[in-house]
């Protein structure tokens, strides 16, 4: 069972030291060197290509979102797996999220097609925020409800390659499937 667990690179070193660290350049040494300031070694970082490795040898994860806005004012996004030590103690990162996404699975289909850094892009800052993408007004109050009521919620979005997908959240918040409309 792969737990996926999702926070930023501050939350992350809170949640493990707690202590709040503002970061700005060389994020990725700077968790490595707070972290084994505080005893726990940073195992593995992975590409966010390689999700097979993560997957097939069912390592324990957590995603860090990795950015920087460059002076030409473009945004450079890196993401990084880190293997979630034995003695590390979650902490329930909800505050900016209006909604819990279970457990995460990805059709093979989407997997092999998508632009997979975009759609976690979306999932983190529209979806888990109740921007639901492209659909009818109709179909967003009907999401709204969802949060509320506790029903399914759908959303429509297009990946950095135009690609279209659909995120999916089960009604008692199980599970969230990100696929292609034509695995439906």
């Amino acid at each position: 069972m792969i737990k996926f667990t999702i926070y930023t690179p501050q939350d992350y070193v809170e949640a493990v030291t707690s202590q709040r660290y503002t970061f700005d350049k060389n994020i990725c040494a700077e968790i490595g060197k707070r972290l084994e300031e505080n005893g726990f070694s940073r195992l593995w970082d992975y590409p966010i290509s390689e999700i097979g490795h993560i997957v097939q040898n069912r390592l324990n994860v957590v995603l860090v979102d990795v950015s920087e806005i460059k002076e030409n004012g473009k945004k450079e996004a890196e993401h990084r797996w880190f293997e979630i030590p034995e003695d590390f103690h979650e902490k329930n990162n909800t505050e900016n999220s209006k909604f819990e996404l279970g457990r995460m699975v990805i059709t093979a289909n989407a997997k092999k097609e998508l632009d997979m850094l975009s759609v976690l892009q979306i999932l983190l800052v529209r979806y888990m925020q109740g921007d639901w993408g492209n659909l009818c007004e109709s179909d967003k109050h009907l999401n709204d409800s969802a949060l509320k009521y506790g029903d399914r919620i759908f959303a429509s979005y297009t990946d950095a390659n135009d690609r279209k997908f659909w995120i999916i959240t089960e009604a008692d918040r199980s599970a969230t499937t990100v696929l292609l409309p034509e695995d439906y």
